[in-house]
């Protein structure tokens, strides 16, 4: 028999106490934990992203370069047979400007289709004589299978003088996405086979 119940009670008092105490800590070590390792994951993903952003962030700023010197430094200042010609003095250029970068001429993707310039085996370069509404319409279909090769593509338009909606056609070009740039140029009248 209990000979002093106030002692039961101190004791089951105190065994509650105990129970709850251990309760509660085990939540807040649980809950600690959990915080810890969410901020763990936390710290770990940031560093990702920011590896993954300055990746991204150098090659797109690669990419403005080669596109700024196209678009600002390069000028034409010879006349072209044909827009071979104009490719190989494009990608000479580039060569020369950029002599830590791989520059290809007429590359050849796995299925066989020929990209006129490709830049470090990153960008795309397709040059287009605009002496028709043709010639810019072709380009639209090329566009759709370089994409399945490179993220980022530029379109060189030659205006020749011979058709006027090149600026329109280059910003069509922009509004899917594609960077175009339009270049002033001449081509030699003896030749009719472009």
């Amino acid at each position: 028999m209990i000979k002093d119940p106030t002692k039961v009670m101190w004791f089951l008092f105190a065994m509650v106490i105990s129970f709850f105490t251990f309760f509660i800590q085990s939540i807040f070590v649980a809950f600690i934990s959990l915080i810890v390792f969410i901020g763990c994951g936390y710290n770990i993903y940031k560093l990702y992203r920011k590896d993954t952003s300055e990746e991204e962030s150098e090659e797109d700023n690669e990419y403005l370069e080669v596109l700024n010197i196209i678009d600002k430094e390069y000028f034409i200042d010879r006349i072209f047979r044909d827009e071979r010609e104009f490719e190989t003095d494009l990608s000479a250029y580039l060569k020369a400007k950029f002599p830590q970068y791989k520059i290809k001429s007429q590359y050849r993707t796995p299925v066989g289709d020929k990209i006129d310039i490709v830049v470090d085996n990153k960008y795309a370069i397709e040059l287009k004589v605009a002496n028709s509404r043709a010639d810019l319409d072709d380009v639209f279909s090329k566009i759709h299978w370089y994409r399945k090769h490179f993220d980022k593509l530029i379109i060189v338009i030659l205006d020749v003088g011979r058709f006027e909606d090149t600026n329109y056609y280059a910003q069509e070009f922009k509004s899917i996405g594609v960077d175009a740039i339009v270049k002033m140029g001449r081509m030699s009248l003896h030749n009719d086979s472009y």
